[in-house]
């Protein structure tokens, strides 16, 4: 036995290591907690991890390294050729070669393949992919709203399309003209869109989440330039075809002698499904946001387990050295020690694996009273090595037994006298009993379970707890562990006093990751809410644009419809009357488009099902809630443009006519 509170280490530093050379360009990874000894160390910001890596280091093998360890990734460079399909397949027949050579820790398992930029992008991708679809949603209906107002403006030019005809002018070259002033329009946005969009990215960088690579690195380029010419090209083409077409498709001959009534109707029907196209698109775009908003207040009610107010998180590491880990023992020993005699800090602990960020160690395991299995088909459970003081720190309530103590941190390194299990694996493995006294093995051997605590979602609100194992960090001392400081004021104003109470400790100490328990929860939910703003802006322009759809086809009508409004006046029609004739123009297309977007949701809500949390796909509340938003304010859209048509004079209406 091992008495730590007696040892006196002296440390000579790191080990030094030679640089062998220089990689041409930076590397970037996702963010990674600082940790000397997984051969790779990141560079740190003050808003928290950058995913540019500083410097590699070779990976240690260890003595006690165990097949059924898998806790490394393996990057391969395909072959010229070789597609991720055909490099799966092989790996299977490897998984099995192995399965079958090692069935007692292999069978049951798999390489899964996946490309590293799929592996990189992760859950973003996702969000990246359904913001995507979101964005090409609304230039659509931009392209729509502008072939709307074109076709306005070709109706009322139809005399002057007339008169060129009849003088000579061909389809082809009337056509052009209203496709080179859509081109016109759209390349002017296009530049417009251009300049926001990299201010925009400079102003609204650092709120992007972490977790998306390569945000802040983003700009506009030659290719994003490109790619915005070829759009706005696109969409002149899109939203100037169909006004060039109605435009020259009566003969010269014939027109001249149409009433502009007649020559009208044609355009009504182009407007109406423009409206009803835009006005399905629209639906589509609000539920998903309704969808969207529907699950973030879902997880916001959501429990993590601990309490998270006024709780300062840093990231400690110490570089390898010629002594055995015994020695950051008694470092995080000291450290907390030291962080607890400021005025601010009411208590101190430590961890490897906080909450909301990567860490624990998954490994297998057996539950005492529980048939004995293959390593390949035991359950799997999380390793977090805390002090004892951490369940007092983030209040997880100890439901039954004891925490660690002094006497947790002595003994032989590996071999903890009790652990601490969570509620889910007690009550898994042991239902209406009591877990003190069992016993899991995992590693050397049996441990009896001394304690246990409530479940905590380590993985983010939006994961179920799994099961977890506590253990003592005196005998699983970490090169890496992260310090938690309940403090009684904000957080915040003691980081730099920490970072000195720890360089005095030991200078060549690597802090880093510095975050609230608060900040590391929202960071943890930032893609969903970023998916969601983002949506809702999407949502907006979208709504905004089918808006003026139908406040432009009404007021069509109320031009087209003059002479009919002076005689329905004349004869004592009431304006409330005028009103409601006016507004039926838009009730057609709005209810067609909004039954169309209605099923159209419900055919692809799924896909949305993965970023969706405790809220079905087809929610009828979200449904209902959308399509009621969206015909209020079509209403109040084409009301504003009926109501004007209760102003026209029936005398100055006849007369006109």
């Amino acid at each position: 036995m091992l008495d730590i509170n007696v040892i006196n280490l002296s440390r000579e530093g790191a080990t030094p290591h030679l640089v062998l050379g220089a990689v041409p360009a930076d590397v970037h990874f996702p963010p990674l907690t600082a940790d000397f000894g997984r051969g790779a160390v990141t560079q740190m910001t003050p808003e928290g991890v950058d995913n540019q890596v500083d410097f590699w280091l070779p990976l240690f093998p260890t003595e006690n390294e165990r097949r059924e360890d898998r806790t490394l990734d393996v990057v391969a460079k395909l072959r010229p050729g070789v597609t991720v399909e055909q490099a799966q397949a092989e790996m299977d027949v490897v998984s099995r070669a192995v399965a079958a050579e090692f069935p007692v820790t292999n069978r049951n398992w798999n390489a899964h393949v996946v490309p590293l930029r799929s592996h990189i992008l992760g859950r973003t991708r996702r969000v990246v992919l359904w913001l995507s679809l979101a964005t090409v949603l609304v230039l659509v209906i931009a392209c729509g709203n502008v072939s709307t107002l074109l076709l306005s403006g070709g109706l009322a030019r139809q005399h002057e399309i007339m008169v060129r005809a009849a003088l000579g002018a061909s389809r082809v070259r009337i056509a052009r003209q209203f496709l080179i002033e859509s081109l016109v329009i759209a390349l002017a946005a296009a530049g417009l869109g251009l300049y926001v969009a990299s201010l925009g990215i400079r102003l609204l960088a650092r709120w992007f989440p972490p977790d998306i690579p390569l945000v802040r690195a983003a700009g506009v380029n030659g290719f994003v330039l490109a790619s915005a010419v070829l759009i706005a090209v696109v969409a002149a083409s899109l939203s100037g075809v169909v006004p060039a077409w109605m435009a020259t498709a009566q003969e010269a001959t014939a027109t001249l002698n149409v009433r502009r009534q007649g020559a009208g109707r044609r355009y009504d029907r182009a407007v109406s499904v423009l409206v009803a196209a835009q006005a399905a698109l629209t639906i589509v775009l609000l539920v998903s946001t309704g969808l969207l908003f529907t699950s973030a207040a879902h997880l916001l009610k959501v429990e993590p387990g601990f309490v998270s107010r006024n709780i300062l998180t840093m990231t400690i590491s110490l570089p390898i050295n010629k002594f055995e880990f015994r020695h950051n023992v008694i470092f995080c020993r000291d450290v907390m020690n030291a962080v607890k005699t400021n005025a601010v800090v009411t208590d101190a602990a430590v961890i490897q694996g906080v909450p909301m960020r990567p860490g624990g160690f998954p490994t297998t395991f057996i539950a005492e009273g529980t048939p004995s299995s293959d390593v390949a088909d035991r359950p799997v459970t999380g390793q977090r090595v805390v002090s004892g003081d951490y369940f007092r720190v983030m209040q997880i309530p100890l439901l039954e037994g004891r925490s660690f103590d002094e006497r947790d941190s002595i003994g032989e390194l590996g071999r903890p006298q009790i652990v601490i299990v969570n509620h889910a694996l007690a009550a898994r493995f042991w239902p209406g009993q009591s877990a003190i006294g069992r016993r899991l093995k995992f590693g050397p051997g049996w441990f009896p379970v001394g304690g246990v605590v409530g479940d905590v979602r380590y993985d983010g609100l939006d994961m179920p707890p799994d099961f977890e194992v506590y253990l003592p960090y005196g005998v699983f001392p970490q090169s890496a562990i992260t310090l938690l400081m309940k403090t009684s004021a904000d957080p915040a104003t003691i980081i730099d006093d920490v970072r000195a109470r720890i360089m005095r400790i030991d200078r060549e100490a690597f802090v880093t990751d510095v975050r609230t328990m608060d900040e590391l929860i929202g960071d943890s939910l930032s893609s969903r809410w970023l998916a969601t703003v983002l949506l809702a802006v999407c949502a907006t322009i979208g709504l905004l644009l089918a808006l003026s759809g139908i406040y432009s086809i009404v007021t069509q009508a109320v031009v087209q419809q003059q002479f009919e409004i002076g005689v329905r006046l004349a004869l004592g029609a009431t304006p409330r009357a005028v009103v409601r004739l006016m507004r039926r123009r838009s009730v057609i297309p709005v209810a067609a488009g909004a039954a169309v977007g209605l099923v159209v949701m419900m055919a692809t809500a799924r896909l949305l099902s993965a970023m969706l949390f405790e809220t079905g796909p087809l929610d009828p509340m979200t449904f209902i809630g959308a399509t009621i938003l969206f015909v209020l304010v079509a209403l109040i859209a084409a009301s504003v443009p009926a109501r004007r048509a209760t102003k026209v004079d029936p005398l100055v209406a006849l007369r006109c006519e």
